[in-house]
């Protein structure tokens, strides 16, 4: 199907330290993993990725601005959600093989990491961003297989529906958004992501107008 992998990634401050892991690609990353066909909500995915990455236990909080990530000729769009640790065990373990560190704010700017993770986690509107795929770097799972999904961006305004459309795999939703309305005669400064649904292979981003 036509499509994207839905990638659901969590920010956790503890201590005023951010807990980041350093992929294949020697970069910095938000915790968490693909979204699977199987899944029955997108918070519980993210629930069992912190668990196997870093034995920590999490409430899924607030859910914050979408964005599509492009490594090589792959993309996958990333949905992160504000979080809270449940219990943090005293030794950090990631189960898949990444590097776990607790990171100060101030060294965020200054990391290797994808423009779209510093800004979720510094709440400046992501945008598209880019990373090279690595060079030397073989995970192979028996039987997987990745799972797209359609994305449908949907913009109310109080009890109104504005738009509701497929979103492209080659953009950003709050940027399609902005992009549609504007095509449709309508100008608004700010739209926010209100809340999302998943009904199998469908996910619903629902936004609305701020001004």
């Amino acid at each position: 199907m036509n499509g994207l992998p839905i990638s659901v990634k969590g920010v956790l401050k503890k201590n005023d330290k951010y807990l980041l892991r350093i992929n294949e690609r020697n970069e910095y990353e938000l915790l968490g993993g693909h979204l699977e066909a199987n899944d029955f909500t997108i918070k519980d995915r993210l629930k069992t990725e912190f668990r196997e990455e870093s034995g920590i236990e999490i409430d899924v909080c607030e859910l914050y601005e979408p964005w599509l990530y492009e490594i090589g000729e792959s993309s996958v769009l990333i949905i992160p959600f504000f979080c809270s640790p449940r219990s943090t065990p005293n030794t950090l373990i990631d189960q898949d093989g990444g590097r776990l560190e607790w990171v100060d704010e101030n060294r965020i700017v200054s990391l290797p990491m994808p423009q779209g993770y510093k800004d979720t986690i510094l709440k400046v509107q992501p945008h598209k961003s880019y990373s090279k795929p690595a060079k030397k770097y073989f995970k192979i799972i028996p039987n997987y297989q990745e799972t797209k999904f359609h994305i449908i961006v949907t913009i109310h305004e109080k009890h109104e529906v504005l738009l509701s459309q497929a979103l492209p795999t080659n953009a950003s939703p709050m940027d399609f958004a902005l992009y549609s309305l504007q095509m449709t005669g309508r100008r608004y400064k700010t739209i926010r992501i209100h809340d999302l649904s998943l009904c199998k292979q469908t996910l619903s981003l629902n936004y609305e107008t701020l001004s």
